[in-house]
């Protein structure tokens, strides 16, 4: 679907990404390894199997502590059709 964004994101153990926010709702599928989220004030700890979610304009960080494979779903596609999509990183 043009609406949805499916992605795949592989982080080595240890490897963490950047502080980040956009206006796309993004739920997240652990299909390989460990590893923790920290989205808004909340920390999230997953492993493999767990599916977590991070909403709107809330910032948030992956870091690995095992090598592991994070399947994220998107709204981003339509967020960006209908010109409302912004990002910023730190």
């Amino acid at each position: 679907m043009p609406t949805m964004l499916l992605t795949v994101e592989r982080l080595a153990s240890g490897a963490k990404t950047r502080r980040q926010r956009s206006t796309t709702n993004r739920i997240f599928c652990v299909m390989e390894g460990s590893g923790e989220t920290i989205a808004g004030d909340t920390r999230i700890a997953w492993q493999r199997g767990d599916n977590f979610c991070v909403p709107t304009w809330t910032k948030f960080e992956h870091k690995a502590t095992s090598d592991a494979q994070l399947f994220c779903m998107s709204d981003e596609g339509v967020m960006k059709s209908s010109r409302f999509y912004k990002f910023e990183a730190d």
